[in-house]
């Protein structure tokens, strides 16, 4: 429904452009144009910004640092977890609302929508909502988690969550 990296209490909201699907940044298309002038030049969230919402607190601070240190070129040594390149302009339709609704209310098998208790959904209560040709939608909120699932210290948790998911799922397609 809606992706937007939170950021700590007491800073700065980050402010993402919204591009309708199938423009391209170089089309000059966004339709929240007003409300980011009012906040200022326009600017590229540094790694800084992105960790809060990223990473649980109860990450290793080194590993955070060389998890978005130079993100996401990474000064040319990216990390076995890491990718060299983001798809930008993939990621600036996904942060405009409802930027990926016609795929998901296309999906027709259940769905488990699983994330940490500090993600970039904006509504995780409402998302279930987007899958409305599914006929089961689940979803799961992982205590003490951020957005990098497998960094966090409940990981555990989430794999558990989803293998149980993944039985349920199998059991009700035999039943």
């Amino acid at each position: 429904m809606h992706t937007h990296p939170p950021t700590a209490p007491g800073t700065t909201p980050l402010a993402m452009p919204w591009m309708p699907r199938d423009t391209m940044p170089s089309d000059g298309v966004v339709t929240n144009g007003p409300a980011l002038a009012e906040l200022g030049p326009a600017e590229m969230p540094g790694p800084s910004a992105m960790a809060w919402g990223f990473h649980y607190d109860d990450v290793d601070p080194e590993l955070v640092a060389r998890d978005l240190e130079d993100f996401p070129a990474r000064k040319g040594e990216v990390p076995p977890w890491g990718s060299a390149s983001v798809p930008m302009t993939v990621a600036l339709w996904c942060v405009t609302p409802g930027g990926v609704q016609p795929e998901a209310a296309a999906v027709r098998c259940p769905v488990l929508v699983a994330l940490g208790e500090r993600d970039v959904l904006v509504d995780p209560r409402g998302e279930p909502r987007a899958y409305v040709s599914s006929p089961s939608v689940d979803l799961f909120i992982c205590p003490r988690m951020a957005h990098m699932h497998n960094f966090a210290g409940t990981r555990k948790l989430m794999w558990q969550r989803i293998e149980a998911w993944v039985d349920w799922v199998r059991v009700a397609r035999d039943g």
